[in-house]
This record gives structure tokens, C-alpha cells and sequence, in this order.
């Protein structure tokens, strides 16, 4: 039964990454804000990443792992601060909720957070927070707000996964959780809540090389859904959190709905569905 339930898992895990994002189509006219914090963050995990990469070869050969057992999240910290033996130790341990969400566990890892954030991340940031100014089309971004969401997402997935493993006795509750891919999730959720009626379009590769374009609508979903088969096939077997994805995608949509509220800035449009065309009015 096990080896059966592995294989299944394996098949959706190639499936799922099968299908790669690679740009976006956008059926309405918004305005132009450079997304400041996407590309913020994009340029701090690279540097973080080769930082830890050189002082790894030039300076100590434990250094990448030090950095990722010391400052990634590990649940059995989190939920016992009984343990952490003085203040400084407990508020270290707490900071990893925010810490972890700029560590990753290779190259691969990080490019395929950073892909996901490039496409989807603007689009969210750029309809957040955003006001008109009087009856002109000209409009604003804080990037502050978007900063907190995005920081607030990754915490609300570490604290689905440990809410999931933390509790589970053995050495899955002391296992580190690193990556960006729990706030990353948040932005998806945010942008199928805050974009849904836009019908956007997005061109994904199927196994590497054949391109489809569909929509977007579809591609979330088809994501989130893939993640909650994962997490139920794998369970606290695999290397990657499912259960911090869902709880990223969760947190991004209470988030979205309570403190983000949706701004629509549209110049012109007219959708014509999921799964049909769309012309610019």
C-alpha cells in the first residue's frame, strides 16, 4: 500500500511540474506602478543566497547549513519557548518566522520561488492599496502594505505547518522549513480573490517545451488543488511542506479579504471568460 501511495505521488509531482508559468497575458489596461517590493525581494533572496553560497567555499564548508538550521523555522522551537534557555534565544527563535521566508535549500528551490514571484507578485502589488486622485486616471502605490501582506502570508504558513507537524511526535517536528514559496503562495491566493474577474491570460509549458496559454483562474486553481492531493498523498513523508503552501494560499485570502481590500484601477475592458478570447475595448 505505501509503495502504492508513493507511486501516485510521484505522478502528480511530475504533473504539477510539468506545467510551468512562464509569462502573463493581461486583458485590462492598468495603470503602470513598478512593483518596488516584488523586485525588492527577488534581489534580496538572490543575495542572500550567494552570500551564503561563497562564504560557504571561501569561508567555512558548514556555513550554508549553520545559517539554515540556525535561522530557518523549526516547529518544536516554535511551540516550546520553555526550552529556549534565555530572551535572546526565544526572540531568535520567533524572528525564524520571518527569517526562514529568505532562506532556500539550493538553486532550483530558489529559481522556481523567484519565477513564481516575478509572474504573479506584480500584479498583485500594483492593485493593492491603490486610490484615484480626484476623476483623473492617475493613482498611487504605498508599498508598505503589500510589504506586511507579504510577510504575514509566510508567517501564516509556517504556522499551518506547524499546526499540521508541530504536534507530531519524532524528528518531523524538529525538521528546518526554509523557503519563500509559503508567502508566494499568499500572492496567489491575493491574485485569484483581486483579479478574478480580469480573465487574465497565462502562456504555461507543458513537460518543458509545449506552450498553452489559459487562464489564470484555471492555473491557480489547478495549483491549489495539486497541493492539498499532494499533501494528502505525501503527508510528513515528502521534502516539501504542501501543508505550508495551503496554509500560505489560506492566509493570502483572509488576508486579501479583511485587511487588503481590492481597488479596482481598469481603464477599459471586456471579458469574454475563462476559456474564451478577449478584446480591448
Amino acid at each position: 500500500m505505501e509503495s502504492f501511495i508513493r507511486i501516485i505521488a510521484w505522478i502528480i509531482l511530475t504533473l504539477l511540474l510539468a506545467v510551468i508559468p512562464e509569462r502573463l497575458q493581461s486583458s485590462r489596461q492598468r495603470h503602470r506602478v513598478t512593483p518596488v517590493v516584488i523586485y525588492t525581494l527577488i534581489l534580496l533572496n538572490v543575495i542572500i543566497y550567494l552570500f551564503m553560497l561563497l562564504a560557504t567555499f571561501l569561508y567555512d564548508p558548514t556555513f550554508y547549513e549553520r545559517v539554515i538550521q540556525s535561522w530557518g523555522c523549526r516547529p518544536a522551537d516554535i511551540l516550546n519557548p520553555q526550552t529556549a534557555g534565555n530572551m535572546l534565544e526565544a526572540i531568535r527563535r520567533y524572528a525564524t518566522l520571518i527569517t526562514y521566508q529568505f532562506l532556500h535549500g539550493g538553486f532550483f528551490h530558489l529559481l522556481g520561488n523567484m519565477i513564481f514571484l516575478f509572474i504573479f507578485g506584480p500584479g498583485v502589488e500594483m492593485g493593492q492599496n491603490i486610490r484615484f486622485r480626484g476623476r483623473d486616471r492617475k493613482a498611487f502605490n504605498s508599498q508598505t502594505p503589500f510589504a506586511i501582506f507579504y510577510l504575514l502570508s509566510g508567517i501564516g504558513s509556517a504556522f499551518f505547518h506547524i499546526a499540521v507537524f508541530g504536534f507530531v511526535d519524532g524528528a518531523i517536528s524538529h525538521i528546518v522549513l526554509v523557503g519563500a514559496s509559503g508567502a508566494i503562495s499568499g500572492i496567489l491566493g491575493a491574485y485569484l480573490l483581486g483579479l478574478w474577474k480580469d480573465y487574465n491570460r497565462i502562456t504555461v509549458r507543458v513537460f518543458y517545451y509545449l506552450p498553452v496559454t489559459i487562464s489564470v483562474n484555471f492555473y491557480i486553481l489547478y495549483w491549489i488543488l495539486m497541493q492539498i492531493a499532494l499533501f494528502v498523498v505525501t503527508g510528513d513523508r515528502g521534502t516539501v511542506s504542501y501543508a505550508g503552501h495551503i496554509g500560505g494560499f489560506v492566509t493570502g485570502l483572509l488576508l486579501w479579504t479583511f485587511v487588503c481590500p481590492w481597488v479596482d484601477i481598469i481603464v477599459s475592458t471586456r471579458p469574454r471568460g475563462w476559456f474564451r478570447t478577449y478584446r480591448m475595448m
